[in-house]
């Protein structure tokens, strides 16, 4: 497929962690037939591109769940979500029409459940929704429920507002939580604990 020029693009929130998906999550999942991957968060598909396109070269599928609504925080730095829906099925245009990319418009605590409910499973999961811890929360437990065993999870933002914000408003608080409450049973291995936070599920 030959390289799009047309490709709309305001921010970049997700360039800083490529060293550690490449080291973390790429030889893991492109040894995977078909992998599946579900993203929490797509934004204007910068991130969800870049997953089709380095890690479903054996084919497989990717799920993309957020409200394109933004937050109250975005809503604070002034930015305007009126056409952001809009962009990303833009530069999503072609995996999206051949059914690569499948998109779930919504909140992640309501569709997460209906996923796990009809059955999927996923090879690796990208959490990068909402900032809340309470939020980051529920979509860690319900991400570690749908990865398979021997899948990648990883929680983007582990260090965003460490020093600023309070911290049940961020996702540092949750990810502690999980890291401590799964590691600890075993059910989950810590990969890296940097920008992000990278596990592997064990059982």
């Amino acid at each position: 497929m030959s390289e799009r020029t047309d490709l709309k693009y305001n921010q970049d929130w997700f360039s800083k962690n490529l060293p550690e998906i490449l080291y973390w999550v790429k030889p893991t999942i492109r040894q995977i037939e078909k992998p599946k991957i579900l993203e929490i968060g797509g934004f204007e598909g910068r991130s969800t591109r870049w997953f089709i396109e380095n890690l479903l070269n054996n084919g497989g599928v990717l799920h993309c769940i957020d409200t394109w609504d933004g937050s109250l925080e975005h809503e604070m730095w002034g930015m305007d979500f009126t056409d952001t829906y809009d962009v990303f099925t833009h530069n999503l245009k072609e995996y999206i029409e051949d059914g690569t990319c499948i998109v779930h418009r919504g909140m992640s605590k309501d569709i997460l459940p209906k996923l796990l409910s009809e059955g999927h499973q996923f090879d690796f999961i990208y959490v990068d929704g909402s900032h809340l811890a309470s939020d980051v929360m529920i979509d860690g437990i319900l991400s570690y429920l749908l990865l398979k065993t021997g899948g990648i999870l990883a929680f983007d933002d582990y260090t965003f507002g460490v020093t600023d914000r309070r911290t049940f408003d961020i996702p540092h608080t949750a990810i502690n939580f999980f890291d401590s409450a799964f590691t600890d049973r075993g059910r989950i291995e810590r990969l890296g604990l940097n920008l992000m936070a990278t596990y592997k599920k064990l059982e």
